[in-house]
């Protein structure tokens, strides 16, 4: 995905590709989205290493479109700062395939991706199962 793209996107849900949150401020309106921790995520030998670093991996899934957003975080030494970085923007389909979003129409109500337009209606959003 194109930078100008992806920031649209962003842009458009009050987001940026990079994002600090201090003294417990939320860095993003936390009512469009559900926060999530993959269930891969959670099992894994990253996640170890991961907490060792104070880091994890979230994904935010927009309630209004199902698109999801995964950010690595990383907390401070004393707690007080959250670091958020995009990794992927993606949908997850209601057959259960994942696919990476390339450009996003909220208006009209779909997504362009590496595997052609989806609808919104085609799209997952729930996290069970992720």
């Amino acid at each position: 995905m194109s930078d100008n793209k992806s920031g649209e996107i962003l842009s458009y849900l009050g987001l940026k590709e990079i994002m600090t949150e201090k003294n417990y401020v939320p860095a993003f309106d936390r009512d469009l989205f559900h926060l999530y921790t993959p269930d891969d995520y959670l099992s894994s030998s990253r996640k170890e290493m991961d907490e060792v670093y104070r880091m994890s991996e979230l994904v935010l899934l927009h309630t209004e479109s199902g698109l999801r957003l995964e950010y690595l975080t990383t907390e401070s030494y004393d707690g007080d700062e959250y670091r958020y970085r995009l990794r992927s923007i993606f949908i997850v389909t209601k057959s259960g395939k994942t696919i990476n979003v390339t450009e996003a129409d909220f208006e009209k109500k779909y997504f362009e991706t590496t595997e052609g337009t989806i609808p919104f209606s085609e799209v997952k959003m729930n996290t069970k199962g992720d």
